[in-house]
């Protein structure tokens, strides 16, 4: 089995940016720990008071992140890209439920998914 360099549950279905052709070799890449430079990592944030963080995909790699578990909800090529992916992910929400709270959007359409 693959070891796994980043520790990041994914939320499925995972979003991607519109510039990115091969969704499972770029995740594959980042959760090898690959040297994805121009790439972002969309994550749900562990403080109440925020809903989604992007990171840069080189973070990952450094001393500080290696023991801290995330919940990866996207992947963008281009910090502009990661933004218009945010940004699509709020307005999805607010189009189903009526407000902007992602992560609770998100964590109930995972489990939506799961059922299917």
């Amino acid at each position: 089995m693959e070891k796994k360099l980043i520790h990041i549950k994914w939320l499925e279905p995972i979003y991607f940016s519109n510039n990115i052709t091969n969704h499972k070799a770029v995740k594959s890449k980042l959760e090898r720990g690959a040297a994805l430079i121009e790439y972002y990592v969309i994550v749900l944030s562990d403080k109440d008071d925020e809903e989604l963080l992007i990171y840069p995909a080189r973070e990952f790699k450094m001393h500080h992140m290696k023991d801290k578990e995330f919940i990866g909800v996207g992947i963008a090529k281009g910090f502009h890209a990661a933004e218009v992916l945010v940004a699509k992910i709020a307005k999805e929400s607010y189009k189903k439920t009526g407000d902007c709270h992602l992560k609770e959007y998100l964590l109930e359409k995972a489990n939506m998914e799961d059922l299917k």
